[in-house]
């Protein structure tokens, strides 16, 4: 089977989308990983637009302070930082520990389905500093803990969230009404079944 071509949603607006695409592209195609867009993260976002948003803050940060990184390395630890693969509002904030926990279930999984270097694996591990205790080795590691912490302020309390909202809100309508004209559409064969027997 093959693998659909990488691309990102023009939908997200993104500053260095040519650089994600060209280090993540086997990340972005890959079957797993587009299954974070069922998943919700923070507010109404999904896990695969975070992790999307968290790798083109993390090089935006790199570029404003001029630091010089290992851009490879830092868009695949953004992309694969949350690739857990759960839904972990099912069970709630804390579910089997999900804050301290996933940091290490995501990079497990990320080096079960691609190829990680150390950098990358440590950065994904220790995102979630200072909840993770040990801080990121690598530079490109604290941009990505900086990014994602931001990213999730926003997300939850910013436009990206009334955004998502706003269009969650309109796809319910849709359904609703879809639902509703099935419902009346069902009505009126009924009637007309009936109408006919009689």
């Amino acid at each position: 089977m093959s693998k659909k071509p990488a691309e990102l949603p023009d939908y997200l607006k993104l500053k260095n989308a040519d650089i994600i695409l060209k280090y993540g592209s086997d990340i972005l195609s890959d079957e797993a990983f587009l299954t974070q867009r069922e998943y919700l993260q923070h507010g109404t976002v999904s896990v695969y637009d975070h992790v999307i948003y968290v790798a083109d803050k993390s090089l935006s940060y790199a570029k404003k302070l001029h630091l010089k990184v290992d851009e490879k390395a830092l868009v695949r630890g953004a992309l694969l930082h949350d690739y857990y693969l759960y839904d972990w509002h099912i069970h709630g904030a804390f579910y089997r520990g999900h804050i301290i926990r996933h940091p290490k279930e995501a990079a497990a999984k990320a080096k079960q389905d691609f190829k990680v270097s150390k950098k990358e694996e440590n950065m994904i591990r220790r995102h979630m500093f200072p909840l993770t205790i040990t801080p990121p080795r690598y530079r490109e590691g604290w941009l990505i803990s900086w990014a994602d912490k931001t990213s999730a302020v926003s997300e939850t309390l910013g436009k990206k969230a009334r955004r998502s909202k706003a269009k969650r809100a309109a796809d319910s309508a849709k359904k609703a009404a879809a639902r509703k004209a099935a419902k009346a559409e069902a009505k009126a064969k009924a009637a007309q079944a009936k109408k006919s027997a009689k």
